[in-house]
């Protein structure tokens, strides 16, 4: 009994031997494998945090310009309103666009969208102290993503000129990533 428990052993190592090759080289092409995306891995990350950066310096750009926009409209619509107490809609759109176009004329900012075409155009209304813009836009570009913000503006002040409320209403965006 022994004798045939040798044998069986034996033989069990002999077959055993004969997945040794297939073994190995599946061994052989799991570590060429495991190099390979190492590899991989290494040479896309800078790509991919340049190209990440790129993307979130437009989008600080973008919001730095409707921000700049908002606080425009509301330094202007104070001035306007604290300028010209006990004016109508149309006194109070020529003093805001009067306003705004001292400031436009001597600097002018590209990232502010069509904001200052839209008060210079007098295409907002400004009734009972509430300011109201519809349609404006800002833009943020950085490399060759764009992105494009569209929304509406009101913002209500009271006798003296102070922000009683403001409201951003947000359209639709457009975005374009690596020239898209």
């Amino acid at each position: 009994m022994l004798k045939s428990i040798i044998n069986i052993t034996r033989e069990s190592v002999r077959m055993n031997k004969r997945g040794d090759i297939p073994t190995i080289l599946l061994f052989i092409v799991a570590l060429i494998l495991a190099v390979y995306a190492l590899f991989a891995f290494a040479s896309f990350e800078d790509e991919v945090v340049f190209k990440s950066k790129e993307a979130s310096n437009a989008v600080e750009k973008l919001n730095f310009n409707e921000n700049y926009v908002f606080i425009n409209a509301q330094f202007f619509g104070e001035e306007s309103v604290k300028n010209c107490i006990n004016c109508d809609e149309e006194k109070l759109k020529e003093r805001l666009k009067l306003e705004i176009t001292e400031i436009n004329d001597n600097y002018r900012y590209e990232g502010a969208g069509n904001f200052f075409l839209k008060v210079r155009q007098k295409e907002f209304k400004f009734k009972d102290r509430v300011l109201q813009i519809n349609g404006l836009f800002v833009k943020g570009e950085e490399g060759d993503n764009k992105l494009i913000n569209i929304f509406d503006l009101k913002i209500e002040f009271d006798s003296d000129g102070k922000v009683l409320s403001s409201e951003i209403r947000r359209g639709k965006a457009r975005v374009e990533l690596d020239g898209e």
